[in-house]
């Protein structure tokens, strides 16, 4: 079934909404590139990208009428230091979208994992212009696709469920979380959101590695801080904190 923008527009909570539905995009981030033309909160979704794109530079693979490829432009009366955790909001929104399907686990900083399977990712890109900070959120989510050459482990919500799903309504779910989500976050900050990460929080108090650039550190996640960083408890004992980085749990 092929994406239609009238029955996503039709189930959101605001629909005023800006909503853009393309055929074919390099990313849905890029469709943002210019900032000022548009209204906020705006979203692009496309059938498929061309150059779709991951956090730390990764590509993000995007067959064509599949998967949900979707980004949202949204302006904060709020300095990008001000803007800490974010990434982490997003992640919980996107799994209260996707939860009816399924349970899921969130890997910081921002995956969505089913049985330790991937099943969605995040990307977020700021800039600041004067007061405001603007935000591009990306999310994509695997939704009906059954073959792919990934590396890494990776599901679908097909694969989940067995069923082919309507994107439509899984897109409309998205947005209106994401909203829900960064409203709350404008007024009440990172911290009102600290409880529900702990709570889905796959890596708390299991061993793990984390990656940045070419330096990788093992040790015991002791969850986030008050900012959304992951503090690592160090074979020495010492506990460190990371802003980034690629985990992976070593032990159950």
């Amino acid at each position: 079934m092929l994406l239609d923008r009238r029955k996503i527009v039709n189930k959101l909570n605001d629909q005023e909404i800006e909503v853009t539905l393309l055929g074919e995009i390099s990313s849905t981030n890029d469709f943002f590139n210019n900032i000022s033309r548009f209204h906020t909160p705006s979203i692009c979704i496309a059938e498929c990208q061309t150059q779709g794109r991951g956090r730390l530079d990764r590509s993000w693979n995007s067959p064509t009428e599949q998967n949900i490829y979707l980004s949202m432009l949204y302006k904060f009366k709020k300095n990008i230091d001000e803007l800490s955790g974010l990434n982490l909001v997003t992640g919980l929104a996107v799994q209260a979208a996707l939860h009816e399907y399924s349970e899921l686990d969130i890997k910081w900083p921002n995956d969505i994992l089913y049985e330790n399977e991937k099943l969605a990712g995040i990307l977020i890109e700021t800039t600041s212009l004067g007061q405001f900070t603007y935000v591009i959120a990306g999310v994509g989510v695997n939704v009906n696709m059954e073959k792919c050459d990934i590396e890494k482990s990776w599901t679908s919500l097909r694969r989940i469920t067995g069923k082919t799903l309507d994107r439509n309504i899984i897109i409309a779910k998205l947005i209106n979380e994401l909203i829900y989500s960064y409203k709350d976050f404008e007024i009440k900050g990172f911290d009102h959101f600290r409880t529900a990460w702990n709570a889905q929080d796959v890596l708390r108090n299991k061993e793990i590695s984390l990656q940045q650039e070419k330096e990788i550190f093992k040790g015991r996640s002791l969850g986030i801080d008050i900012t959304g960083n992951l503090l690592l408890e160090l074979d020495d004992k010492t506990i460190k904190s990371f802003s980034y980085g690629d985990t992976s749990i070593l032990s159950f």
